[in-house]
Protein backbone atom coordinates (compact mmCIF):
# COMPACT_ATOMS: atom_id res chain seq x y z
CA UNK A 1 0.00 0.00 0.00
CA UNK A 2 1.61 3.10 -1.19
CA UNK A 3 1.08 6.40 1.10
CA UNK A 4 0.12 8.90 -1.12
CA UNK A 5 -0.70 11.64 1.31
CA UNK A 6 -1.07 14.24 -1.28
CA UNK A 7 -3.71 12.34 -3.85
CA UNK A 8 -5.53 11.28 -0.64
CA UNK A 9 -6.02 14.89 0.27
CA UNK A 10 -6.70 16.13 -2.88
CA UNK A 11 -9.70 13.47 -3.44
CA UNK A 12 -11.09 14.76 0.20
CA UNK A 13 -10.72 18.24 -1.10
CA UNK A 14 -12.70 17.29 -4.66
CA UNK A 15 -15.39 15.45 -2.44
CA UNK A 16 -15.49 18.97 -0.56
CA UNK A 17 -16.30 20.69 -3.64
CA UNK A 18 -18.74 18.21 -5.42
CA UNK A 19 -20.93 18.99 -2.41
CA UNK A 20 -19.64 15.70 -0.51
CA UNK A 21 -20.52 13.55 -3.39
CA UNK A 22 -17.85 11.25 -5.21
CA UNK A 23 -15.98 13.08 -7.80
CA UNK A 24 -17.24 11.44 -10.74
CA UNK A 25 -20.52 12.79 -10.67
CA UNK A 26 -21.25 15.25 -13.87
CA UNK A 27 -22.09 17.80 -11.04
CA UNK A 28 -19.25 18.62 -9.65
CA UNK A 29 -18.17 21.12 -13.13
CA UNK A 30 -22.02 21.91 -13.60
CA UNK A 31 -23.20 23.32 -10.00
CA UNK A 32 -21.39 26.79 -10.25
CA UNK A 33 -20.09 27.84 -6.16
CA UNK A 34 -18.46 29.86 -4.21
CA UNK A 35 -15.14 28.65 -2.13
CA UNK A 36 -14.94 29.99 1.36
CA UNK A 37 -11.67 29.41 3.18
CA UNK A 38 -10.15 30.77 6.14
CA UNK A 39 -6.03 31.30 6.66
CA UNK A 40 -4.87 27.69 7.70
CA UNK A 41 -7.56 25.92 4.77
CA UNK A 42 -6.54 28.44 2.12
CA UNK A 43 -2.64 27.05 2.73
CA UNK A 44 -4.18 22.93 2.72
CA UNK A 45 -5.63 23.77 -0.68
CA UNK A 46 -2.77 25.75 -2.31
CA UNK A 47 -0.31 23.31 -3.09
CA UNK A 48 -3.17 20.92 -3.93
CA UNK A 49 -5.39 22.47 -7.16
CA UNK A 50 -4.49 25.48 -9.09
CA UNK A 51 -7.45 28.07 -10.08
CA UNK A 52 -7.89 26.27 -13.00
CA UNK A 53 -8.75 22.98 -10.87
CA UNK A 54 -11.24 24.64 -8.81
CA UNK A 55 -12.64 26.50 -12.08
CA UNK A 56 -12.86 22.40 -13.58
CA UNK A 57 -14.95 22.34 -10.19
CA UNK A 58 -17.22 24.53 -10.89
CA UNK A 59 -15.96 27.66 -8.16
CA UNK A 60 -16.39 30.58 -9.79
CA UNK A 61 -14.87 32.76 -6.70
CA UNK A 62 -12.50 31.51 -3.72
CA UNK A 63 -12.99 34.05 -0.69
CA UNK A 64 -11.58 34.17 2.54
CA UNK A 65 -14.13 34.10 5.49
CA UNK A 66 -11.78 36.91 7.41
CA UNK A 67 -12.78 39.50 4.47
CA UNK A 68 -15.58 41.72 3.87
CA UNK A 69 -17.69 39.72 1.31
CA UNK A 70 -20.75 41.12 -0.98
CA UNK A 71 -24.19 38.97 -1.05
CA UNK A 72 -24.43 36.71 -4.21
CA UNK A 73 -27.45 35.03 -4.16
CA UNK A 74 -28.41 31.80 -6.00
CA UNK A 75 -25.37 30.14 -5.48
CA UNK A 76 -24.18 27.64 -2.92
CA UNK A 77 -21.38 28.68 -0.97
CA UNK A 78 -18.89 25.68 0.15
CA UNK A 79 -17.22 26.19 3.30
CA UNK A 80 -13.71 24.72 4.46
CA UNK A 81 -12.74 26.52 7.59
CA UNK A 82 -11.46 25.73 10.97
CA UNK A 83 -13.82 25.00 13.78
CA UNK A 84 -12.76 28.22 15.88
CA UNK A 85 -15.37 29.94 18.20
CA UNK A 86 -14.43 33.54 15.46
CA UNK A 87 -15.15 31.19 12.46
CA UNK A 88 -18.64 29.66 13.75
CA UNK A 89 -19.62 33.47 14.30
CA UNK A 90 -18.51 34.42 11.22
CA UNK A 91 -20.65 31.73 9.42
CA UNK A 92 -23.43 32.78 11.18
CA UNK A 93 -23.23 36.06 10.34
CA UNK A 94 -23.35 35.22 6.52
CA UNK A 95 -26.46 32.87 6.94
CA UNK A 96 -28.29 36.26 8.89
CA UNK A 97 -27.42 38.44 6.45
CA UNK A 98 -27.95 36.20 3.40
CA UNK A 99 -24.87 35.90 1.66
CA UNK A 100 -25.42 32.54 -0.30
CA UNK A 101 -28.39 30.77 -1.26
CA UNK A 102 -27.32 27.93 0.99
CA UNK A 103 -24.27 26.62 2.68
CA UNK A 104 -22.67 23.43 2.92
CA UNK A 105 -20.17 23.89 5.85
CA UNK A 106 -17.08 21.49 6.07
CA UNK A 107 -14.38 21.76 9.15
CA UNK A 108 -11.19 20.24 9.39
CA UNK A 109 -11.46 18.37 12.48
CA UNK A 110 -14.22 17.45 14.35
CA UNK A 111 -16.84 20.23 15.30
CA UNK A 112 -16.88 20.36 19.38
CA UNK A 113 -20.42 19.99 20.67
CA UNK A 114 -19.94 23.81 22.39
CA UNK A 115 -19.38 25.05 18.94
CA UNK A 116 -22.21 23.27 17.14
CA UNK A 117 -25.00 24.69 19.86
CA UNK A 118 -23.38 28.41 18.79
CA UNK A 119 -24.21 27.59 15.58
CA UNK A 120 -27.74 26.36 15.92
CA UNK A 121 -28.91 29.24 18.39
CA UNK A 122 -27.21 31.74 16.19
CA UNK A 123 -29.07 31.10 12.88
CA UNK A 124 -32.36 29.42 14.65
CA UNK A 125 -32.63 32.94 16.87
CA UNK A 126 -32.29 34.90 13.24
CA UNK A 127 -34.38 32.51 11.59
CA UNK A 128 -32.25 31.65 9.22
CA UNK A 129 -31.80 28.23 9.71
CA UNK A 130 -32.66 26.81 5.93
CA UNK A 131 -29.54 28.15 4.71
CA UNK A 132 -27.83 25.56 6.23
CA UNK A 133 -27.81 22.98 4.21
CA UNK A 134 -25.27 20.19 5.63
CA UNK A 135 -22.09 20.23 8.12
CA UNK A 136 -19.98 18.17 7.82
CA UNK A 137 -16.17 16.95 9.92
CA UNK A 138 -13.69 16.40 6.98
CA UNK A 139 -10.24 15.87 8.91
CA UNK A 140 -8.03 17.94 6.49
CA UNK A 141 -6.29 19.48 9.39
CA UNK A 142 -2.64 19.45 7.85
CA UNK A 143 -0.47 20.53 5.02
CA UNK A 144 0.19 17.84 2.20
CA UNK A 145 3.22 19.53 0.26
CA UNK A 146 4.13 16.31 -1.56
CA UNK A 147 3.32 12.43 -1.68
CA UNK A 148 5.27 11.63 0.79
CA UNK A 149 5.43 15.21 2.80
CA UNK A 150 2.86 16.56 5.30
CA UNK A 151 3.18 19.71 7.45
CA UNK A 152 0.87 20.78 10.19
CA UNK A 153 1.12 23.91 9.55
CA UNK A 154 1.21 24.66 13.15
CA UNK A 155 4.04 27.30 13.95
CA UNK A 156 6.02 27.72 17.09
CA UNK A 157 5.08 24.19 18.57
CA UNK A 158 8.96 23.62 19.44
CA UNK A 159 8.47 27.19 21.65
CA UNK A 160 5.34 26.09 23.14
CA UNK A 161 6.09 22.97 24.34
CA UNK A 162 9.45 24.08 25.62
CA UNK A 163 8.48 27.48 27.12
CA UNK A 164 9.39 27.10 31.11
CA UNK A 165 6.25 29.91 31.49
CA UNK A 166 3.85 28.38 29.79
CA UNK A 167 0.75 26.80 31.71
CA UNK A 168 -0.63 23.62 31.85
CA UNK A 169 -3.74 24.69 29.45
CA UNK A 170 -1.42 25.76 26.95
CA UNK A 171 0.32 23.15 26.32
CA UNK A 172 -2.57 20.75 26.36
CA UNK A 173 -3.87 23.10 23.83
CA UNK A 174 -0.59 22.28 21.84
CA UNK A 175 -0.47 18.82 21.80
CA UNK A 176 -4.69 18.84 21.16
CA UNK A 177 -4.17 20.75 18.08
CA UNK A 178 -1.01 18.22 17.13
CA UNK A 179 -3.19 15.30 17.96
CA UNK A 180 -5.99 16.53 15.80
CA UNK A 181 -3.46 16.96 13.20
CA UNK A 182 -1.81 13.40 12.91
CA UNK A 183 -5.65 12.01 13.43
CA UNK A 184 -6.83 13.84 10.12
CA UNK A 185 -3.74 12.10 8.11
CA UNK A 186 -4.42 9.12 9.62
CA UNK A 187 -8.30 9.38 8.66
CA UNK A 188 -7.49 10.29 5.41
CA UNK A 189 -4.38 7.66 4.56
CA UNK A 190 -7.37 5.39 6.08
CA UNK A 191 -4.88 3.66 8.89
CA UNK A 192 -4.56 2.86 12.13
CA UNK A 193 -1.02 2.85 12.16
CA UNK A 194 1.35 0.94 15.45
CA UNK A 195 2.62 4.08 17.04
CA UNK A 196 6.25 3.89 18.29
CA UNK A 197 8.13 7.16 20.32
CA UNK A 198 10.99 7.71 22.88
CA UNK A 199 9.88 7.50 26.62
CA UNK A 200 8.95 10.80 28.22
CA UNK A 201 8.54 14.08 26.82
CA UNK A 202 6.32 15.41 24.49
CA UNK A 203 6.71 13.14 22.11
CA UNK A 204 4.90 9.95 24.71
CA UNK A 205 2.41 12.53 25.52
CA UNK A 206 1.70 13.13 22.44
CA UNK A 207 1.39 9.03 21.32
CA UNK A 208 -0.84 8.51 24.23
CA UNK A 209 -3.55 10.82 23.50
CA UNK A 210 -3.65 9.73 20.06
CA UNK A 211 -3.54 6.38 20.69
CA UNK A 212 -6.65 6.77 23.10
CA UNK A 213 -8.18 9.60 19.81
CA UNK A 214 -7.77 6.22 17.30
CA UNK A 215 -9.26 3.78 20.06
CA UNK A 216 -12.37 6.27 20.81
CA UNK A 217 -12.54 6.33 16.79
CA UNK A 218 -12.33 2.71 16.39
CA UNK A 219 -15.01 2.01 19.19
CA UNK A 220 -17.53 4.63 17.38
CA UNK A 221 -20.99 3.80 15.90
CA UNK A 222 -19.35 5.54 13.15
CA UNK A 223 -16.38 3.72 12.31
CA UNK A 224 -14.20 6.33 10.13
CA UNK A 225 -11.77 3.14 10.04
CA UNK A 226 -14.45 0.06 9.05
CA UNK A 227 -13.83 -1.51 5.57
CA UNK A 228 -17.32 -0.07 4.52
CA UNK A 229 -16.08 3.51 4.75
CA UNK A 230 -12.29 2.84 3.52
CA UNK A 231 -12.48 -0.03 1.16
CA UNK A 232 -9.75 -2.35 0.44
CA UNK A 233 -6.67 -0.52 2.16
CA UNK A 234 -8.82 -1.11 5.88
CA UNK A 235 -7.69 -4.54 5.43
CA UNK A 236 -3.92 -4.13 4.25
CA UNK A 237 -0.92 -3.49 6.36
CA UNK A 238 -0.08 -1.56 8.73
CA UNK A 239 2.49 1.28 8.86
CA UNK A 240 4.44 2.04 11.78
CA UNK A 241 4.08 6.10 12.81
CA UNK A 242 7.37 6.73 14.83
CA UNK A 243 6.84 10.39 16.92
CA UNK A 244 9.86 12.42 17.49
CA UNK A 245 10.59 15.74 19.27
CA UNK A 246 12.64 17.75 17.85
CA UNK A 247 15.74 17.66 20.73
CA UNK A 248 15.72 14.28 19.32
CA UNK A 249 18.53 15.62 16.55
CA UNK A 250 18.99 19.07 17.18
CA UNK A 251 21.64 19.35 14.28
CA UNK A 252 19.61 18.71 11.84
CA UNK A 253 17.50 21.31 12.46
CA UNK A 254 20.37 24.11 12.35
CA UNK A 255 22.72 22.87 9.60
CA UNK A 256 23.47 23.78 6.41
CA UNK A 257 22.69 21.65 3.50
CA UNK A 258 24.28 20.86 0.32
CA UNK A 259 21.08 19.60 -1.82
CA UNK A 260 18.85 21.41 -4.21
CA UNK A 261 15.70 21.49 -2.77
CA UNK A 262 17.25 21.55 1.08
CA UNK A 263 19.41 24.59 -0.02
CA UNK A 264 16.14 26.40 -1.53
CA UNK A 265 14.13 26.16 1.65
CA UNK A 266 17.21 27.04 3.97
CA UNK A 267 18.15 30.00 0.92
CA UNK A 268 15.31 31.25 -0.82
CA UNK A 269 12.50 30.48 2.14
CA UNK A 270 10.16 27.92 -0.07
CA UNK A 271 6.82 27.70 1.43
CA UNK A 272 3.87 26.39 0.48
CA UNK A 273 6.18 24.89 -2.44
CA UNK A 274 6.72 28.64 -3.38
CA UNK A 275 9.45 30.47 -3.61
CA UNK A 276 9.60 34.53 -4.23
CA UNK A 277 13.13 35.87 -6.25
CA UNK A 278 13.60 39.20 -7.36
CA UNK A 279 13.73 39.90 -11.17
CA UNK A 280 16.42 40.05 -13.05
CA UNK A 281 17.10 43.33 -14.20
CA UNK A 282 19.78 42.21 -16.57
CA UNK A 283 17.81 38.80 -17.72
CA UNK A 284 18.18 38.16 -21.72
CA UNK A 285 15.06 39.11 -23.68
CA UNK A 286 12.27 41.96 -23.01
CA UNK A 287 11.02 41.53 -19.30
CA UNK A 288 7.94 39.24 -18.91
CA UNK A 289 8.50 37.38 -22.55
CA UNK A 290 7.06 34.10 -22.60
CA UNK A 291 8.66 30.85 -23.08
CA UNK A 292 8.73 29.48 -26.66
CA UNK A 293 7.57 26.07 -24.72
CA UNK A 294 6.28 24.13 -21.22
CA UNK A 295 9.81 22.87 -20.93
CA UNK A 296 11.59 26.03 -21.46
CA UNK A 297 9.84 27.36 -18.54
CA UNK A 298 10.04 25.33 -16.32
CA UNK A 299 14.29 25.36 -17.26
CA UNK A 300 14.31 29.15 -16.68
CA UNK A 301 12.54 29.15 -13.58
CA UNK A 302 15.21 26.34 -12.11
CA UNK A 303 17.75 28.41 -13.86
CA UNK A 304 16.54 31.89 -11.97
CA UNK A 305 16.64 29.76 -8.52
CA UNK A 306 19.93 27.76 -9.48
CA UNK A 307 21.54 31.26 -10.24
CA UNK A 308 20.28 32.84 -6.79
CA UNK A 309 21.08 29.53 -4.79
CA UNK A 310 24.71 30.15 -6.38
CA UNK A 311 24.61 33.59 -5.49
CA UNK A 312 24.11 32.62 -2.31
CA UNK A 313 26.66 30.11 -2.00
CA UNK A 314 29.86 32.34 -3.61
CA UNK A 315 28.64 35.51 -0.80
CA UNK A 316 28.10 33.69 2.03
CA UNK A 317 30.79 30.44 1.60
CA UNK A 318 27.71 28.08 2.41
CA UNK A 319 30.01 25.35 0.95
CA UNK A 320 32.78 26.16 3.56
CA UNK A 321 30.08 25.97 6.39
CA UNK A 322 28.68 22.95 5.28
CA UNK A 323 31.86 21.08 4.88
CA UNK A 324 32.78 22.46 8.78
CA UNK A 325 29.53 21.44 10.04
CA UNK A 326 29.84 17.56 8.63
CA UNK A 327 33.70 16.88 10.05
CA UNK A 328 32.42 18.71 13.46
CA UNK A 329 29.55 15.98 13.51
CA UNK A 330 31.87 12.96 12.44
CA UNK A 331 34.57 14.07 15.09
CA UNK A 332 37.18 15.87 12.97
CA UNK A 333 37.06 19.31 13.05
CA UNK A 334 37.59 20.63 16.26
CA UNK A 335 37.37 24.84 17.85
CA UNK A 336 40.31 25.87 15.76
CA UNK A 337 38.34 24.81 12.67
CA UNK A 338 35.69 26.90 13.56
CA UNK A 339 37.40 29.69 15.05
CA UNK A 340 39.46 29.95 11.78
CA UNK A 341 36.07 30.01 9.52
CA UNK A 342 34.13 32.12 11.60
CA UNK A 343 36.94 34.57 12.05
CA UNK A 344 37.72 34.55 7.96
CA UNK A 345 34.86 37.47 7.87
CA UNK A 346 33.07 34.77 5.65
CA UNK A 347 29.07 34.09 5.79
CA UNK A 348 26.52 36.29 7.24
CA UNK A 349 26.11 36.22 11.33
CA UNK A 350 23.38 34.10 11.19
CA UNK A 351 25.51 31.14 9.41
CA UNK A 352 28.23 31.53 12.11
CA UNK A 353 25.66 31.51 14.76
CA UNK A 354 24.53 27.94 13.23
CA UNK A 355 28.07 26.44 12.89
CA UNK A 356 29.04 27.29 16.49
CA UNK A 357 25.84 26.05 17.63
CA UNK A 358 26.94 22.58 15.64
CA UNK A 359 30.17 22.69 17.87
CA UNK A 360 28.30 22.87 21.13
CA UNK A 361 25.97 19.56 19.71
CA UNK A 362 28.83 17.78 18.10
CA UNK A 363 30.89 18.16 21.30
CA UNK A 364 31.78 15.60 23.31
CA UNK A 365 30.66 16.63 26.93
CA UNK A 366 30.62 20.47 27.44
CA UNK A 367 33.33 22.91 25.68
CA UNK A 368 34.95 24.45 28.33
CA UNK A 369 33.91 27.93 29.66
CA UNK A 370 37.19 29.38 28.67
CA UNK A 371 36.03 27.52 24.83
CA UNK A 372 32.83 28.59 25.25
CA UNK A 373 33.46 32.43 26.37
CA UNK A 374 36.36 32.91 23.31
CA UNK A 375 33.37 31.27 20.80
CA UNK A 376 30.81 34.11 22.18
CA UNK A 377 32.70 36.53 21.64
CA UNK A 378 33.57 36.44 18.01
CA UNK A 379 30.29 35.81 18.21
CA UNK A 380 29.70 39.18 18.96
CA UNK A 381 32.07 40.65 17.77
CA UNK A 382 30.99 39.58 14.12
CA UNK A 383 26.99 40.79 15.29
CA UNK A 384 25.32 37.57 15.83
CA UNK A 385 22.63 37.63 18.81
CA UNK A 386 24.20 34.44 21.17
CA UNK A 387 21.03 33.56 23.02
CA UNK A 388 20.25 30.44 20.97
CA UNK A 389 24.06 29.15 21.89
CA UNK A 390 23.79 29.95 25.40
CA UNK A 391 20.15 28.00 25.08
CA UNK A 392 21.84 24.80 23.18
CA UNK A 393 24.09 24.88 26.25
CA UNK A 394 22.27 24.75 28.97
CA UNK A 395 20.50 21.86 26.89
CA UNK A 396 23.04 20.20 26.68
CA UNK A 397 24.26 20.82 30.03
CA UNK A 398 20.51 18.73 31.53
CA UNK A 399 21.05 16.03 29.08
CA UNK A 400 18.06 16.98 27.00
CA UNK A 401 19.69 17.34 23.20
CA UNK A 402 18.69 13.58 22.42
CA UNK A 403 20.94 11.51 20.24
CA UNK A 404 21.19 14.20 17.52
CA UNK A 405 24.87 15.00 18.43
CA UNK A 406 27.83 12.76 16.50
CA UNK A 407 25.03 10.33 15.00
CA UNK A 408 25.55 6.54 14.87
CA UNK A 409 28.27 5.82 17.72
CA UNK A 410 30.97 8.50 17.40
CA UNK A 411 33.24 9.13 13.88
CA UNK A 412 35.39 5.73 14.52
CA UNK A 413 32.20 3.68 14.39
CA UNK A 414 30.87 5.53 11.37
CA UNK A 415 33.92 4.77 9.40
CA UNK A 416 35.09 8.35 8.75
CA UNK A 417 37.10 9.05 5.88
CA UNK A 418 39.02 12.21 5.57
CA UNK A 419 39.59 14.16 2.37
CA UNK A 420 38.94 16.96 0.00
CA UNK A 421 35.62 17.54 -0.61
CA UNK A 422 34.18 14.96 -3.65
CA UNK A 423 34.47 15.91 -7.52
CA UNK A 424 30.85 16.98 -7.71
CA UNK A 425 30.97 19.97 -5.01
CA UNK A 426 34.60 21.46 -6.65
CA UNK A 427 32.97 21.32 -10.13
CA UNK A 428 29.74 23.21 -9.02
CA UNK A 429 31.75 25.72 -7.17
CA UNK A 430 34.58 26.09 -9.62
CA UNK A 431 31.78 26.51 -12.25
CA UNK A 432 29.92 28.92 -10.20
CA UNK A 433 32.89 31.01 -10.11
CA UNK A 434 33.38 31.00 -14.73
CA UNK A 435 29.30 31.38 -14.95
CA UNK A 436 27.93 33.40 -12.26
CA UNK A 437 27.18 36.84 -13.25
CA UNK A 438 26.92 35.86 -17.11
CA UNK A 439 23.98 35.26 -19.11
CA UNK A 440 21.31 32.87 -17.70
CA UNK A 441 21.94 30.68 -20.84
CA UNK A 442 25.17 30.26 -19.47
CA UNK A 443 23.82 29.42 -16.20
CA UNK A 444 21.34 27.13 -17.55
CA UNK A 445 24.35 24.24 -18.73
CA UNK A 446 25.03 23.66 -15.25
CA UNK A 447 21.70 23.60 -13.75
CA UNK A 448 21.66 19.63 -14.01
CA UNK A 449 24.18 19.76 -11.17
CA UNK A 450 22.18 21.05 -8.75
CA UNK A 451 18.79 19.21 -9.87
CA UNK A 452 20.42 16.34 -9.72
CA UNK A 453 20.87 16.45 -5.97
CA UNK A 454 24.90 15.47 -6.29
CA UNK A 455 26.71 16.81 -3.01
CA UNK A 456 30.52 16.28 -1.65
CA UNK A 457 29.94 12.91 -1.12
CA UNK A 458 27.78 9.70 -3.11
CA UNK A 459 25.53 7.07 -0.45
CA UNK A 460 27.60 4.39 -0.92
CA UNK A 461 25.71 1.12 0.01
CA UNK A 462 22.15 0.21 0.75
CA UNK A 463 20.46 -1.06 4.31
CA UNK A 464 19.55 -4.68 5.00
CA UNK A 465 22.39 -6.97 5.36
CA UNK A 466 24.84 -4.90 3.21
CA UNK A 467 28.15 -4.61 5.31
CA UNK A 468 29.15 -5.30 8.54
CA UNK A 469 27.22 -2.30 9.65
CA UNK A 470 23.67 -2.64 7.30
CA UNK A 471 23.49 0.54 7.11
CA UNK A 472 24.29 3.47 4.45
CA UNK A 473 27.53 5.05 3.76
CA UNK A 474 29.20 7.91 1.96
CA UNK A 475 32.25 8.27 0.01
CA UNK A 476 33.67 11.18 1.84
CA UNK A 477 31.69 11.06 5.23
CA UNK A 478 30.26 7.68 6.23
CA UNK A 479 28.02 9.72 9.53
CA UNK A 480 24.82 7.86 9.37
CA UNK A 481 21.97 10.65 10.66
CA UNK A 482 20.49 9.87 14.28
CA UNK A 483 17.04 9.55 12.20
CA UNK A 484 17.79 7.01 9.79
CA UNK A 485 19.90 4.77 12.55
CA UNK A 486 16.71 4.74 14.78
CA UNK A 487 14.12 4.28 11.84
CA UNK A 488 16.15 1.26 10.71
CA UNK A 489 16.52 -0.44 13.81
CA UNK A 490 12.30 0.54 14.68
CA UNK A 491 10.98 -0.42 10.96
CA UNK A 492 13.67 -3.95 10.47
CA UNK A 493 13.07 -5.09 14.20
CA UNK A 494 15.99 -5.03 15.31
CA UNK A 495 16.12 -6.76 18.71
CA UNK A 496 19.10 -5.66 21.43
CA UNK A 497 19.17 -2.07 19.96
CA UNK A 498 18.12 0.73 22.32
CA UNK A 499 15.67 2.06 19.90
CA UNK A 500 13.97 -0.99 19.94
CA UNK A 501 13.90 -2.00 22.84
CA UNK A 502 13.59 1.13 24.81
CA UNK A 503 11.23 2.66 22.71
CA UNK A 504 7.17 2.72 23.95
CA UNK A 505 4.70 0.89 21.59
CA UNK A 506 0.93 1.97 21.43
CA UNK A 507 -1.68 -0.38 18.95
CA UNK A 508 -4.86 1.62 19.00
CA UNK A 509 -5.84 -2.03 18.08
CA UNK A 510 -5.41 -3.61 21.43
CA UNK A 511 -6.89 -3.27 24.30
CA UNK A 512 -5.09 -0.33 26.54
CA UNK A 513 -1.99 -1.78 27.98
CA UNK A 514 -1.68 -5.04 25.84
CA UNK A 515 0.40 -3.61 23.31
CA UNK A 516 4.05 -5.41 22.75
CA UNK A 517 7.35 -5.36 21.24
CA UNK A 518 6.39 -8.50 19.40
CA UNK A 519 3.38 -6.41 18.20
CA UNK A 520 6.29 -3.65 16.73
CA UNK A 521 8.39 -6.73 15.57
CA UNK A 522 8.09 -5.83 12.02
CA UNK A 523 9.77 -5.55 9.29
CA UNK A 524 7.71 -2.74 7.96
CA UNK A 525 7.34 -1.65 4.73
CA UNK A 526 5.73 1.45 5.47
CA UNK A 527 6.32 4.23 7.87
CA UNK A 528 5.45 7.81 9.10
CA UNK A 529 8.33 9.62 10.31
CA UNK A 530 6.82 12.71 12.59
CA UNK A 531 8.85 15.67 14.23
CA UNK A 532 7.25 17.80 16.77
CA UNK A 533 8.82 21.07 16.97
CA UNK A 534 9.41 21.82 12.72
CA UNK A 535 11.33 19.52 10.41
CA UNK A 536 13.56 20.45 7.27
CA UNK A 537 13.75 18.98 3.83
CA UNK A 538 17.65 18.18 4.84
CA UNK A 539 15.85 15.77 7.31
CA UNK A 540 13.41 14.60 5.08
CA UNK A 541 16.02 13.70 2.69
CA UNK A 542 18.57 11.90 4.87
CA UNK A 543 15.65 9.65 5.04
CA UNK A 544 14.61 9.17 1.82
CA UNK A 545 17.53 8.19 1.16
CA UNK A 546 17.97 5.70 3.68
CA UNK A 547 14.87 4.08 2.59
CA UNK A 548 15.52 4.30 -1.32
CA UNK A 549 18.82 2.11 -0.56
CA UNK A 550 17.58 -0.25 1.35
CA UNK A 551 16.69 -3.94 0.39
CA UNK A 552 13.97 -4.07 -0.17
CA UNK A 553 13.04 -0.53 -0.28
CA UNK A 554 11.34 1.27 2.26
CA UNK A 555 8.69 3.85 2.04
CA UNK A 556 8.88 7.04 4.35
CA UNK A 557 6.25 9.75 4.85
CA UNK A 558 8.14 12.32 6.58
CA UNK A 559 6.00 15.49 8.35
CA UNK A 560 6.34 17.92 11.16
CA UNK A 561 4.39 20.41 13.11
CA UNK A 562 6.07 22.87 10.36
CA UNK A 563 8.79 23.21 7.82
CA UNK A 564 11.43 25.24 9.34
CA UNK A 565 14.56 26.66 7.95
CA UNK A 566 17.75 26.70 9.89
CA UNK A 567 17.31 30.51 10.21
CA UNK A 568 14.26 30.08 11.45
CA UNK A 569 14.78 27.59 13.92
CA UNK A 570 17.51 29.55 15.48
CA UNK A 571 15.03 32.01 16.10
CA UNK A 572 12.89 29.62 18.07
CA UNK A 573 15.77 29.06 20.13
CA UNK A 574 16.46 32.46 20.90
CA UNK A 575 13.27 32.87 21.96
CA UNK A 576 13.11 30.29 24.31
CA UNK A 577 16.34 31.48 25.84
CA UNK A 578 15.13 34.69 26.12
CA UNK A 579 12.25 33.42 28.56
CA UNK A 580 14.44 31.24 30.02
CA UNK A 581 16.20 34.15 31.65
CA UNK A 582 19.38 33.86 29.28
CA UNK A 583 21.64 31.48 30.89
Amino acid sequence: MALNVRQKQAEVVLRVLNFNSATGKETSSESYKVLVLDRFTKDIVAPLLRLNDLRKHGVTLHLMLENERQPIPDVPAVYLVQPSPANIERITADAVAGLYDSMYLNFTVSVPGKLVEQLAGGVVKAGCLSRINKLYDQYLSFIALEPTLFSLGQPEVYVELNDPQARDYQIEATVGNVVDGLFSVCVTLGVVPIIRCPRGGAAEHIASALDSKLRDALKSRTNLFSESVLGLSASLSRPLLCLFDRNFDLSAAVQHAWTYKPLVQDVLGLKLNRIALQAEASGPGPAGMMAASAGAAVLDKHTNIATSLLGAIKMRALDQYFNTAEDLLVGKADLQAVLKLLQSGKGAPMDKLRLAIIYILAYDGLPSDHELSELENIMRTGGADVTALQYVRTLKRNNLTGSGGKGGGGAEAMGHHAGAPAASQTNLLDWADKTFGQGLSQVAKGVKTLLSGERGGAWARGCGGGGASGGWACTKRARQAPLAVCMEALMEGKAGTPEFDSYTVFDPKLPPGRASLERAKGPFRESIVFMIGGGNYYERETLLTWAGRCTPPRQVLYGATELLSGEEFVQQLSELGRRSGGR
